[in-house]
């Protein structure tokens, strides 16, 4: 197969010009995986519940060195994450919500996110959540991801349990402001769901996690959690190339339907990245930029690792060799011939991801959804 110049070269053209904007506009959001120990069993959860270490005094210089780079360059830094696991079941939920540094990191950002399933039905304990969080983010903004069972998408009572913990936390807040609630759904476990229940994931189960509605700025994503895992091994990543397959056709279809119905489909948050945002995560002593695949994807493989200094100016590297390199796999891989979205999928890391786990097909749902990855229509 004959690769289309044209496009890759346009592409690798681009590359000056959308690396001269990131400069300017990027958005860093800050991932801090520290939060260890977790008493829920969410299904197709594989996140890890130990062993995520808490920074050292000289990790934290460093972070706020890192943070100083950012802020130098004039990049906002837009989201303070702690996690992976459930806030409230972390034993060491304490340590983390009032350390000095973890504060003082907290405060230099516009809004921090927590993971918080909220299924403890005691009152106190959202209470005391809430005079951490204050303490934490005097006068700041929050953002809670919440863990959903896909099982319980017809159990009102489960729902309403959630939705009114949610509320009583909000009215236990004096100065800090919820800005959204996400309920996150494992797609591994709503594929599961379907198996146990006799029936495929249709558009039907889609919207109804759509509509779960846990708080006014209420909005669902399905994740895919396998990044967490290596995309070398080869089971590992039969599953992941098997799950994106799908969710990616479940996308294409609801789209499809939506607009045969005339009605609104949100799909920004699932599959588009338009390169506004660098995801920096720091894990057990180490950094990473992870690549963009889907809304909560994390790949840890030994590329993705920041090395040398944790600098914006080496992060900023690292993501223009990435690019780079995404372009150059692209005029070889035979995938890509003709593609109008190269520099898109080479922004969000896609040409890489496809090379690592060996896939032989276009992992992503540029082509199908050109409206949904047109720059031009919605820069307009």
């Amino acid at each position: 197969m004959s690769v289309c110049r044209c496009s890759v070269n346009s592409a690798i053209n681009a590359v000056g010009e959308i690396m001269h904007k990131s400069q300017v506009n990027k958005l860093i959001d800050f991932t801090m995986e520290i939060a260890s120990g977790c008493r829920h069993n969410c299904s197709g959860c594989m996140v890890e519940k130990e062993d995520n270490r808490f920074p050292t005094l000289e990790e934290f210089d460093r972070i706020d060195r890192m943070i100083d780079t950012f802020e130098t360059a004039e990049l906002e830094v837009l989201n303070f994450i702690l996690g992976p696991t459930d806030i409230l079941s972390s034993e060491n939920k304490n340590l983390i919500l009032e350390h000095p540094r973890i504060k003082q990191i907290a405060q230099r950002f516009l809004k921090t996110t927590l993971n918080c399933a909220f299924l403890d039905p005691k009152p106190e304990v959202y209470e005391k959540l809430a005079e951490q969080v204050e303490a934490l983010i005097p006068n700041g903004l929050l953002k809670f991801t919440v863990p959903f069972e896909v099982r319980h998408i017809d159990n009102p009572a489960y729902i309403e349990g959630i939705r009114n913990r949610v509320a009583y936390f909000e009215s236990c807040l004096s100065t800090v402001k919820i800005t959204r609630v996400y309920s996150v759904v494992n797609f591994e476990e709503s594929i599961a769901n379907d198996h146990k229940r006799g029936f495929t994931l249709t558009k039907d189960i889609l919207t109804r996690a759509y509509h779960v509605n846990l708080h006014p700025t209420s909005h669902s994503d399905f994740i895919l959690p396998h990044g967490r895992e290596s995309l070398r091994d080869p089971v590992n990543q039969e599953n992941f190339l098997s799950s994106l397959e799908h969710l990616n056709r479940l996308l294409i279809q609801s789209r499809m339907a939506a607009n045969e119905r005339q009605e609104h489909f949100e799909i920004v948050e699932l599959q588009m990245n338009e390169g506004e945002d660098w995801d920096v995560v720091y894990r057990n002593g180490e950094m990473f930029v992870p690549p963009f695949i889907v809304e909560a994807f994390s790949s840890f493989e030994p590329e993705h690792r920041v090395d040398g200094p944790w600098t914006f100016e080496n992060i900023f590297r690292q993501e223009e060799d990435g690019m780079i390199e995404c372009l150059s796999l692209a005029q070889t891989n035979g995938i890509c011939d003709g593609c109008e979205f190269i520099a898109k999928c080479a922004e969000r890391g896609v040409q890489k991801v496809m090379t690592i786990t060996d896939s032989e097909h276009c992992i992503s749902t540029a082509r199908e959804m050109r409206e949904e990855f047109n720059w031009e229509r919605r820069a307009s």
